[in-house]
């Protein structure tokens, strides 16, 4: 069993690490958006957005599912605002 301060403890690493890899994150994607004089090389503000997004699909190993409820909801929006008749 695990006591409360040791609960505690790793808690709080865990948030200390997460706090740290949400800030590398963040500055990733400022490092890597265009700028004409500091970084033309970059990448589009909706390009880093998406492939952020892509990333999560592939780390959190959701496609399939989030896929699929994307899906659900286009075909009932459709289904709704008769948008194919």
């Amino acid at each position: 069993m695990i006591s409360e301060r040791e609960l505690y403890d790793r808690l709080v690493d865990l948030e200390t690490q997460k706090l740290t890899l949400t800030a590398d994150v963040n500055q990733l994607k400022a490092d890597s958006k265009y700028d004409e004089d500091s970084c033309p090389q970059g990448l589009a503000k909706e390009d880093i957005k998406n492939i952020h997004a892509a990333a999560k699909l592939k780390s959190k190993l959701d496609y399939e599912e989030k896929k699929e409820a994307a899906q659900a909801v286009f075909k009932k929006y459709e289904e709704l605002e008769q948008y194919n008749d």
